[in-house]
């Protein structure tokens, strides 16, 4: 294979049991970073584009059956379709956007007997003026709405593969224990990178003094029941960036006073009402690991902008 290749998931099929997740390769001189849906996973798909590029840009549909995905460790087969751009032809504002953690949108353009096209839509930048509405409407609602996932649009002879990518979830902790470090163990397995702040350790009462700057789909779980340490980091994440998951532990007394606190610091009444207080999932949980476990799914939850609901209960795409 050629080097200086990117190869991009922008739509599956089946392939229960798979880390959905963006998958992105970069192939340069038979070194690969990256994966896509596993590690066996990846090694088989880069083997397969040995044999599938001419040297061009090219959308790919690679299918695999059950055996051979239940030999890259996932639960059964399907069908990966793949963008391959040559890393010259790839913009350069998908890596700066990834380097600064900010949650955007492409649009790969794929027709036939053309070379395959990419766009990038973020908060500064615009799609082009050319493309249909609906999937310049499309690509701004997954935008809008924050949700990880892909979306195919199809017009005339043309496919549209809208996909949103942001960086992994990032917990910051306030207060320690074996709370805090079953939430970042949790975190860790989950592939989200945690901080635990704790008082009397802490410089500041600013996360951003320390770097650490939240998003949209980041999370603040407060387990410290000392206001005045725990406070301005709340009235921080909740006044730069509303979206981001807050929650404490703590009794509906706790609550009260965390909430007076917060409003006397000039959070309005939507924001503060906004925190998951008392914390976590009503799932009956017992020991540390439990209560780590439903905080996390509470966590995802929010992120997916969705109730909380049963799969069974949907009639969706499982993994959508």
């Amino acid at each position: 294979m050629e080097s200086g290749w990117i190869v991009r998931v922008v739509d599956l099929q089946g392939f229960g049991g798979a880390n959905r997740s963006e998958g992105f390769l970069k192939i340069r001189d038979a070194e690969i970073e990256g994966e896509v849906l596993s590690a066996q996973f990846t090694k088989d798909v880069v083997e397969r584009l040995s044999d599938s590029l001419q040297g061009s840009d090219a959308v790919l549909d690679l299918a695999f059956s059950d055996d051979e995905a239940v030999k890259a460790g996932l639960a059964c087969g399907g069908v990966a379709q793949l963008a391959v751009f040559r890393e010259d032809s790839f913009p350069d504002s998908y890596f700066d956007l990834v380097s600064k953690r900010e949650p955007f949108v492409t649009v790969t353009v794929s027709s036939p007997g053309a070379a395959p096209g990419i766009y990038v839509l973020s908060q500064e930048l615009k799609l082009p003026a050319n493309l249909p509405s609906k999937v310049t409407n499309g690509a701004e609602e997954l935008l809008r709405s924050m949700r990880r996932g892909m979306q195919t649009i199809s017009e005339a002879e043309t496919t549209y593969y809208l996909s949103f990518v942001a960086p992994p979830t990032h917990l910051v902790v306030l207060g320690g224990g074996e709370l805090a470090a079953s939430l970042c163990e949790l975190s860790s397995y989950l592939g989200w990178s945690a901080d635990i702040v704790v008082e009397g350790e802490s410089q500041s009462n600013s996360l951003k003094d320390g770097g650490i700057v939240l998003g949209p789909l980041d999370a603040l779980v407060v387990l410290s029941h000392n206001h005045d340490f725990t406070t301005s980091f709340i009235a921080e994440t909740l006044l730069s960036s509303p979206k981001t998951y807050v929650g404490s532990l703590g009794s509906r007394h706790t609550q009260s006073e965390r909430r007076r606190r917060l409003l006397e610091l000039g959070c309005s009444d939507d924001l503060v009402n906004g925190i998951y207080g008392p914390i976590g999932i009503d799932a009956a949980a017992q020991s540390v690991e439990e209560t780590a476990l439903v905080i996390c799914s509470e966590i995802q939850v929010h992120k997916s902008g969705r109730p909380l609901r049963h799969l069974r209960d949907s009639a969706g795409p499982i993994n959508a």
